[in-house]
């Protein structure tokens, strides 16, 4: 048994399927949306990132690389705090980016029947969103990734730098 209502005239496959258009083209504005507020995010944090290693490399007060844990602390700390650069600028690279045909682009006329047409719409968004939200995704892991190697780079250079005595 299918729970799904199939419809009994062509008005109501009409109606169904600009619904769905409808539906289908939100979910892709909102992932277009996602991915400026993202690019937004990654400026920001690079901005943070830059003003928290000057913080730290600035002052007389230099970092204590007397010990070797020191050196080895320092060393994965810059470490962290590279990739975590590396990993913003990757993410903010420009991006191939899939564009549905829009509607004013494609006329009906062009397809047997209108029902045709808004299958066609449909399946462009839907593809579309798909290919997006995989291009997404993928910055938005290195983005949480950067994240976490930046807060780790900047734990482990101020237990270097300041050593307990922070005043």
């Amino acid at each position: 048994m299918s729970s799904v209502v199939q419809p009994k005239t062509q008005k109501d496959k009409t109606l169904i399927l600009e619904a769905a258009l409808g539906e289908v083209r939100k979910k892709y504005n909102g992932v277009c949306a996602d991915y400026t507020h993202l690019g937004t995010k990654i400026f920001t944090l690079l901005a943070t990132e830059l003003t928290v290693i000057a913080l730290l490399f600035a002052g007389k007060a230099g970092f204590s690389l007397d010990v070797l844990y020191g050196k080895i602390l320092f060393g994965i700390g810059i470490a962290c705090i590279v990739l975590s650069v590396a990993l913003l600028f990757w993410a903010i690279t420009s991006n191939k980016w899939a564009n549905p045909a829009e509607i004013k682009e494609l006329t009906y006329l062009n397809f047997a029947t209108y029902i045709d047409y808004l299958e066609e719409m449909k399946d462009d968004y839907l593809a579309a969103y798909a290919y997006c939200r995989i291009r997404f995704d993928k910055r938005r892991i290195a983005f949480d990734g950067s994240i976490m190697l930046f807060v780790a780079g900047v734990i482990l250079l101020m237990v270097i730098k300041f050593g307990g005595k922070i005043s």
